[in-house]
């Protein structure tokens, strides 16, 4: 009895002997299992265009930290992506994309993901993060902006005014007397000598006086593109609503005489905000009304 005590006593000192020695192996692989376990994942990336840039959204399951640089010779912009790994194969452009050419992907340190645009010319990358909204998840989109499109520059009948108006200030000085005001003192004053009496100003009609620009009012509809803004109880999103205020609005506008509206954006693509400030100023708006509906 005391022998098949002592044996099974000997079986078993020897399996936790073993027990032992594989401990070590069984926690690295459970440290490696729960850092893949959180490592963010890019389900798929989409592209979009607008007006003055081309977007590249990639939709992952969590917030990312990324790091972005730019190379040339050739010209491309690197993405890293801090613990995350790529679900599938990476989608490429279309043959017609105005910037890129190609997409390409590899892991880098062993648990980041490193993303490289090939690009067709030389452009000026913007990066930013989105939260949820929606039915959207976490989403990183990149920006790309074409170096060889010059910004929208003024018309050239408000730069022939602009001259005009220079020209005025130098004739008249520093007196900001408008050329039809003069005219109409210079008349007003040879009646009187002529009379020898005073004589009452007559009223003139404002449509004498000639008139200045326009009064240009910016219609900023919010959200746009992959931020919906806002939803309903029936799925309306926030960026539709406005869109269609900002379009009802803009119609008023150029109804009315000595008014003319600028559209922030002309369709459903995202605008940041200080491109939404930019486009203001360049259109040299005097009054800037931005709409949202999520009251």
């Amino acid at each position: 009895m005391l022998r098949f005590v002592g044996a099974i006593l000997r079986l078993r000192s020897g399996k936790m002997d073993r027990v032992f020695k594989c401990i070590p192996f069984v926690v690295f692989v459970l440290l490696t299992t729960a850092g893949l376990a959180q490592a963010t994942q890019v389900h798929s990336l989409r592209f979009r265009s607008a007006p003055d840039h081309a977007r590249l959204v990639f939709d992952v399951s969590s917030a990312v930290k990324h790091h972005l640089l730019v190379l040339s010779n050739p010209d491309r912009v690197v993405i890293d992506l801090a613990n995350t790994r790529l679900q599938g194969r990476i989608s490429q452009p279309p043959a017609s994309h105005p910037l890129i050419k190609k997409i390409r992907s590899a892991p880098r340190n062993g648990t980041d993901l490193r993303v490289v645009l090939d690009l067709k010319s030389v452009a000026k990358p913007r990066i930013f993060a989105l939260k949820p909204s929606g039915t959207q998840g976490h989403r990183l989109v990149v920006d790309l902006y074409d170096k060889r499109k010059t910004p929208v520059q003024r018309d050239k009948r408000q730069k022939t005014s602009d001259k005009k108006i220079v020209r005025n200030k130098k004739a008249i000085g520093n007196k900001k007397i408008p050329r039809d005001t003069k005219t109409t003192r210079a008349a007003l004053q040879k009646e009187v000598k002529t009379s020898g009496s005073a004589v009452k100003p007559k009223r003139v009609s404002r449509k004498t006086f000639r008139r200045g620009r326009d009064i240009v009012i910016a219609i900023d509809a919010g959200h746009g593109g992959d931020d919906p803004g806002a939803r309903g109880t029936r799925g309306t999103k926030e960026k539709d609503v406005v869109f269609a205020i900002a379009r009802k609005l803009e119609a008023l506008i150029r109804r009315q005489p000595g008014m003319r509206p600028v559209m922030i954006r002309n369709g459903d693509h995202y605008v940041s905000l200080r491109q939404r400030m930019r486009i203001a100023r360049k259109a040299r708006a005097d009054l800037f009304v931005s709409i949202h509906a999520d009251a």
